[in-house]
């Protein structure tokens, strides 16, 4: 965050190492209690964290355009829509929660994922698109391994030769989506400069 001051970056970058930082400290309080409010600290920032990387990918070189591309109706809708998902998350229990919760943030990463894709195909700075890449696969990376935990989870449990479980949804999924955010919204803020 002291890098964007420093930078002169717009605030929404700093929004987004905030919520990146909040949502980091959500996941170590669920995943060390295993509780449902500190699971709600560990998925509704994530909600608003996907929101802001959505509004700095979507609404890059600010300056070029002369302003806002998309005025001010995108931080509206994504506000509304973080909000509405929000409540839901605190106010919905049990599977209906689950199933909330993860189509609204698998909805979200796509459309993030597709500005990204646009915003790669536009690129033609060398180590921009090495960042791009790089965090590109791993995002995919953590979502190859929350899938594989969750659909291995009994078998990994319980490995042969009293193998200890690899922990794919740590490891694999908050590693992986953290460093690529943080890539994804470094290379945001370069092509906004």
């Amino acid at each position: 965050m002291a890098c964007c001051y420093k930078c002169g970056a717009e605030l929404r970058f700093a929004l987004v190492f905030l919520m990146l930082t909040i949502t980091g400290i959500g996941t170590v309080c669920f995943h060390g209690a295993l509780q449902r409010w500190m699971q709600i600290l560990d998925e509704v920032p994530m909600l608003w964290l996907i929101v802001a990387v959505i509004f700095c990918v979507y609404e890059r070189n600010v300056a070029a355009h002369g302003g806002r591309q998309y005025g001010l109706w995108l931080p509206l809708v994504l506000v509304a829509w973080a909000t509405v998902v929000s409540c839901v998350a605190v106010l919905v229990h049990g599977p209906m929660q689950v199933a909330c919760f993860q189509s609204s943030f698998a909805c979200a990463l796509l459309v993030a994922l597709y500005g990204i894709y646009k915003q790669y195909c536009e690129t033609t700075d060398q180590t921009t698109l090495n960042i791009a890449r790089g965090s590109a696969a791993m995002m995919a990376v953590g979502v190859l391994c929350w899938s594989a935990d969750g659909l291995l989870c009994s078998y990994l449990q319980n490995l042969p030769y009293g193998l200890p479980n690899p922990q794919l949804h740590a490891w694999g999924w908050h590693l992986g989506s953290a460093l690529g955010c943080y890539g994804n919204t470094m290379d945001a803020l370069s092509s906004d400069r």
